[in-house]
């Protein structure tokens, strides 16, 4: 989803903190406010969403991320997120994400693009799962 290199990449540590989470532990539940985003290192995340439709499951496994929609949109979160096994996140806070931008524009930039990326194929996933279940 990017042609950025690692050299790119490893400017954009020093705004991260690296979070391990027991399995079972609650990252984060719908309604919240969205104060962070994951990048998942090792582990898997579950997202529960409770539709009309009924309940949509996600697994988010390492090498992935979370959370990236109602963090840079400013929005309630829409899911509740668990652990399904021992976890490790890089985790990336407001405040952090707001030094990022005027310290690193274009990490900043071209994290927002591949977030957005990411978001519209979730969004599809859980679009054809609600039509499906329409039917």
């Amino acid at each position: 989803m990017t042609d950025k290199h690692e050299d790119f990449w490893f400017r954009a540590i020093p705004f991260f903190v690296r979070r391990e989470y027991a399995q079972g532990s609650i990252v984060f539940s719908r309604g919240d406010k969205s104060k962070e985003f994951y990048l998942l290192e090792e582990g898997m995340f579950r997202a529960e969403y409770d539709l009309e439709q009924g309940k949509y499951f996600e697994s988010i496994v390492a090498g992935t991320t979370c959370g990236e929609l109602p963090f840079f949109s400013a929005t309630k979160r829409t899911a509740t997120v668990t652990t399904e096994k021992k976890t490790v996140a890089w985790v990336l806070n407001k405040k952090s994400w707001e030094s990022m931008q005027k310290i690193q524009p274009d990490i900043a930039k071209e994290l927002l693009e591949i977030s957005l990326k990411l978001t519209s194929e979730r969004m599809s996933a859980i679009t054809s799962y609600v039509l499906t279940s329409a039917g």
